[in-house]
């Protein structure tokens, strides 16, 4: 059974997380026609630091709750990406939801590889 304390650490995270992604909607709007900036940023810069919190941080314990599956679980947002990718391929712009799609791998992954190869030489 998951502690009640545990549930609220990611609980209060999320609610901080998803509130920043929120503002940087807010703040880079998308017209469902063009990149969607806000969710390439939130997602991008949401596995860079989900990644550095994995290399550097304990799992078993409230502060990886609070900030991995609860902040950055709410900042950054898988169905958003898919919402989006579907919006621009059934608004007849293919080319930009395969180019989203596939820039939005490669860099995430991308991301969280060169953090695993940084901190596996900073350890050796």
């Amino acid at each position: 059974m998951l502690p009640l304390r545990t549930a609220l650490a990611v609980a209060a995270g999320a609610m901080v997380g998803a509130g920043v992604r929120y503002l940087i909607d807010e703040l880079i709007p998308w017209n469902g026609s063009s990149w969607p900036w806000a969710t390439f940023a939130v997602n991008v810069a949401g596995c860079l630091a989900i990644a550095v919190a994995a290399s550097r941080m304990r799992r078993d314990t409230e502060r990886w709750a609070l900030i991995v599956p609860g902040a950055l679980g709410g900042l950054t947002t898988m169905s958003t990406f898919l919402a989006e990718t579907r919006i621009l391929w059934v608004g007849d712009r293919q080319v930009l939801a395969g180019g989203y799609l596939a820039v939005t791998l490669a860099v995430t992954l991308g991301t969280v590889a060169m953090i695993r190869i940084t901190a596996r030489a900073r350890t050796a």
